[in-house]
């Protein structure tokens, strides 16, 4: 396997990796809502927590696929390989939005997440002990 410039993967491999997550991860979120849905009164606070976590790593997958070709471009030009650009500013400010958000919506996700898990935890351990441990 050649290693090229950009180091061992490029922007396709980016946007592979992030419809691969997006495509595995969606039949399974789907198939947790897939009986609850009919019943609406049988959703709990974790079911809540967790489509908003998975709402938040599906906005995270686009937003990364989104910006994949603008990394690979700037990096590009940093290295020398490339010659500067009419839409340069563009995109460096477009980087700059999109790795704001990017940030903040990865640890909303990771924590939606885990105070799912968190709800789920007290569900099954009642019991005065378990809630003080």
């Amino acid at each position: 396997m050649r290693a090229s410039s950009q180091g061992s993967f490029g922007p396709k491999t980016i946007l592979r990796t992030g419809i691969a997550l997006i495509v595995i991860t969606s039949p399974v979120v789907v198939a947790r809502f897939a009986g609850s849905l009919q019943r609406p009164k049988d959703l709990k606070a974790e079911d809540y927590l967790f489509i908003v976590g998975y709402i938040f790593f599906f906005e995270l997958g686009i937003l990364y696929i989104y910006i994949a070709l603008v990394i690979f471009r700037l990096a590009a030009l940093q290295a020398g390989t490339m010659p500067l650009y009419a839409t340069i500013s563009q995109d460096l400010l477009r980087l700059q939005i999109v790795f704001f958000v990017t940030t903040s919506s990865l640890w909303i996700c990771l924590w939606m997440i885990k105070f799912s898990l968190m709800a789920v935890y007290k569900r099954l351990l009642v019991g005065k002990a378990y809630l003080i441990a």
